[in-house]
């Protein structure tokens, strides 16, 4: 049997500028480097797989402001998404790493989510405590959420 796991963060909405959440999406995604060699390389998300791995990226402030404003990336009320995928990682479909702005909505909260890969039980290789526990503070650091969670 196989599970799958996530850790994410929530946050009410807060009136911050793009390129300050693309200091604290930097932030996020180097703390996610420093948790396990595997979260060190990102792809941009792609209408399939092939193209995602065509489209590796290096997170960086400005490569986020740049995300953060384009219009395919935004959603009502001035709130975007961005989505970002490690690709294959020992023998499995890799990570997910999303991060959401609400923008003004006041009904929704903001977050941050690593969606880990599914892994046979018993064969933990990125899914361990230790591994979970510094995405967790990643979370915590970077996004100062409200509240945050791993979950099955």
């Amino acid at each position: 049997m196989r599970e799958s796991y996530s850790a994410t963060a929530f946050w009410r909405p807060r009136s911050e500028s793009r390129e300050e959440w693309a200091g604290r999406a930097e932030t996020f995604f180097r703390l996610l480097a420093e948790c396990h060699p595997s979260l060190a390389r990102w792809y941009e998300e792609g209408r399939s797989a092939e193209e995602a791995l065509q489209l590796d990226f290096v997170p960086t402030r400005e490569a986020f402001t740049r995300f953060f404003s384009r219009s395919k990336s935004r959603f009502a009320e001035g709130g975007f998404i961005f989505q970002a995928w490690t690709g294959p990682v020992e023998g499995t479909h890799g990570v997910s790493a999303s991060v959401t702005s609400a923008g003004t909505a006041t009904h929704v909260s903001s977050s941050a989510s690593v969606v880990f890969p599914l892994e046979p039980l018993g064969s933990e290789r990125l899914l361990t405590r230790a591994v979970v526990a510094r995405v967790m503070r990643a979370l915590a650091k970077a996004w100062e959420p409200d509240w945050a969670l791993a979950r099955a």
